[in-house]
């Protein structure tokens, strides 16, 4: 069996659509002409497992996808076909959920390892690992950043969920009760 994990993104979910392909009819009713902004979808073969999760980032311009080999790959999405930025290595299991902050300079990442990571991604090429917070007794199934990226929240199989806020430097790891 191909161990090859293969992404297929129909560009018209992720392009901008043109402004000449909006039309109104006259009749208060917009449509969108289709035909006129639609890519042929593509296949990005990067991962060598299943591609488990994957985000794309509120300013526009990235894409990461998590997967069973373990890693998280970092594409830039400014062109029709978006090219492979990084690759994340961290995780010591499946990579089951990523989100990226509101301003696409970080990354958070979940694991069925019972982590979640947070990375850095600079636009200047710079990706580093900045914290792992332990403390799910359980596989990591979702994580997500509050809308000015200062909170993760993070849910896991075992039922509970965790909390982190950066706050001075500091993380601080909270179970809402």
């Amino acid at each position: 069996m191909n161990s090859i994990a293969f992404i297929t993104i129909f560009i018209s979910l992720l392009c901008k659509i043109r402004s000449d392909s909006i039309h109104n009819d006259g009749d208060s009713n917009i449509r969108n002409n289709w035909h006129s902004t639609v890519i042929p979808p593509f296949t990005l073969m990067e991962h060598t497992g299943l591609v488990i999760s994957v985000a794309y980032s509120e300013v526009g311009s990235k894409l990461a996808s998590g997967s069973s080999d373990k890693t998280i790959k970092i594409w830039n999405t400014t062109e029709n076909i978006p090219t492979l930025l990084h690759t994340l290595v961290g995780h010591e299991s499946d990579v089951t959920s990523v989100a990226f902050n509101h301003d696409g300079t970080r990354i958070v990442s979940g694991s069925l390892d019972n982590t979640v990571k947070v990375w850095s991604i600079e636009d200047g090429g710079s990706f580093a690992l900045l914290y792992t917070l332990l403390g799910h007794d359980n596989l990591v199934s979702s994580v997500a950043y509050n809308y000015d990226g200062s909170r993760i929240i993070s849910g896991s199989w075992g039922g509970n969920h965790k909390g982190v806020e950066h706050g001075g430097g500091l993380v601080l790891c909270y179970t809402p009760s």
